[in-house]
């Protein structure tokens, strides 16, 4: 089977710092959870250090679709860091609010 994986890529300011965002869509993964409603992205976040061009890596999680609803979650579940549970959730946000939107 071929590999269905899409990869979307953002660039946007959360807080007054850059990031760089990836989503993937994991097709195994949807496919397991599509029948209840849900879509599960894989998300990679780069903290953009414009001076050097550097990109830094949080913790990669999950962004959670409910279809029925479309509406976006993020999973927080595993961060003790208040900035990173508020990063994830500003990026929930920016697709709830239809400023970020995910091709295919």
């Amino acid at each position: 089977m071929k590999n269905k994986n899409t990869v979307n890529v953002f660039e946007t300011i959360i807080n007054g710092k850059s990031y760089q965002i990836e989503m993937k869509n994991e097709h195994e993964r949807v496919r397991k959870h599509y029948n209840g409603g849900i879509k599960i992205y894989s998300c990679r976040v780069f903290e953009v250090l414009s001076e050097k061009e550097l990109l830094i890596p949080l913790k990669r999680f999950d962004i959670v679709c409910d279809c029925n609803k479309q509406t976006y979650g993020a999973w927080t579940g595993d961060v003790i860091r208040h900035e990173e549970r508020a990063i994830r959730n500003e990026i929930a946000n920016l697709f709830n609010d239809g400023e970020l939107k995910l091709s295919a």
